[in-house]
């Protein structure tokens, strides 16, 4: 699903994150960058119709491009059923432990209401030409 941002730049920079993720998840989940499962569901689809879905929700910086809680997730579980949280919650226990999710999921919120990261702070394209490298870095591996 396409969010909407006032920020052209970081737009960009999510697509392009977005990209790099599911490239990602879907070499590791299935062995090519063009299908992978989806971290709720754990049905295989093409890299297309695979989304980067959120541990948390918001659109926050600081919980935005965090890759540890950013999967691929289809669309259907990620748009109509809103990420199916507890579902998403519990593949992140089962890969990380209960521990681990449990700190992240504090410091992350904590960032997201507390120490915001503002659009001006970050050079978006800087970020955008970093993600379109490592996606094309993975593509050539294949």
């Amino acid at each position: 699903m396409s969010k909407k941002t006032n920020n052209p730049e970081k737009a960009k920079a999510w697509a392009a994150f977005s990209k790099y993720k599911r490239t990602l998840d879907c070499i590791r989940t299935t062995g090519t960058p063009v299908a992978g499962l989806c971290i709720t569901c754990g049905d295989k689809f093409h890299i297309n119709y695979l989304q980067a879905g959120h541990l948390i929700a918001g659109r926050g910086n600081a919980i935005l491009f965090n890759l540890k809680f950013v999967n691929a997730q289809c669309r259907y579980c990620n748009e109509y059923h809103h990420g199916k949280p507890k579902v998403y919650r519990a593949a992140m226990v089962h890969r990380h432990g209960e521990a681990f999710v449990d700190r992240w999921e504090t410091k992350l919120r904590g960032m997201a209401k507390s120490a915001k990261i503002t659009d001006k702070q970050i050079n978006w394209e800087q970020r955008t030409k970093r993600y379109k490298k490592l996606t094309a870095k993975l593509n050539n591996i294949f």
